[in-house]
């Protein structure tokens, strides 16, 4: 996962691959208020330079602030943070065209977009302690909606939304229901991420609720933070108990001092590859 202060480096990049990564999940190029012509040299400067696949969350921050939930709608306090006004069917309508515009300049069969929907991808809604102010059905069409181009890319199903969305499982698992039934899991893989999944992160208590949340949603595969590099060791024991499918780690973080790939580093990474290559073809 790159999120860090600078791009990861392409002689970086190759000592990653090498060491078995095969997939870059680019979380910080997606903010399309930055000129694409960036964001796509990114992208197309690593399919020229390494063999690794590109996933892009759609949409970190929203493009066009048309597209957000009008501002009287918000609460004071997070009015800087206004999310994707989903009962809107002309702003699906302009994402569906930015979407088909991005895969039509890059290389398809390397570069998978996945759908977020809010930003930070992470939640529905702007304050996640208050109630959304769109009705869940609206919401769910839109999110099914949404999916149809990026689900029918690869057939896989992505959301990455935390399970603790309004404090309870009642919303995702609404969303992932409805998911199952839009895109059978007899034609589709289903993918979840959950960025903060362990201590110290997470707190204790959420730390069990997370563990609640994977293991009673087993239809779907869940890659969730490692905890930076240092938890592809430190918490594999506990992604084993949990159920968890894979890792999201990141190298250099915004929130780790490092600013290089380092040896130790590469040494976690081929031990989490192998370790959990043994556990899934012993499924």
């Amino acid at each position: 996962m790159e999120m860090s202060e600078k791009p990861i480096s392409i002689p970086d990049l190759l000592k990653l691959e090498k060491a078995g990564i095969e997939t870059i999940f680019l979380v910080s190029w997606v903010n399309l208020g930055m000129p694409w012509e960036i964001f796509l040299n990114r992208i197309d400067s690593i399919i020229q330079r390494t063999s690794l696949k590109v996933i892009v969350i759609l949409f970190y921050t929203p493009k066009y602030d048309w597209w957000l939930i009008p501002i009287e709608h918000s609460s004071a306090s997070y009015r800087m943070y206004r999310h994707i006004n989903y009962q809107n069917s002309a702003v699906g309508r302009s994402i569906d065209r930015c979407v088909m515009d991005i895969l039509a300049q890059v290389d398809r069969t390397r570069v998978q977009l996945i759908f977020s929907g809010a930003m930070g991808g992470e939640f529905l809604w702007e304050d996640n302690n208050s109630s959304c102010p769109i009705p869940l059905e609206k919401l769910i069409k839109f999110i099914i909606d949404r999916q149809r181009i990026c689900a029918n890319q690869f057939g896989e199903v992505w959301m990455t939304h935390h399970h603790m969305l309004g404090n309870n499982l009642i919303t995702t698992t609404a969303i992932n229901e409805a998911l199952y039934d839009a895109f059978p899991i007899d034609e589709y893989e289903h993918y979840r991420i959950q960025y903060v999944q362990f201590a110290p992160t997470a707190s204790v208590e959420l730390e069990k609720f997370n563990k609640k949340a994977v293991l009673s949603n087993p239809r779907s595969k869940y890659f969730v933070g490692s905890e930076w590099v240092e938890g592809l060791k430190s918490n594999y024991e506990k992604a084993i108990e949990h159920g968890v499918y894979g890792f999201l780690t990141a190298p250099m973080h915004i929130y780790v001092p490092y600013a290089q790939i380092e040896d130790w580093m590469l040494d976690n990474i081929r031990e989490a590859i192998k370790n959990l290559s043994l556990v899934r073809n012993n499924k």
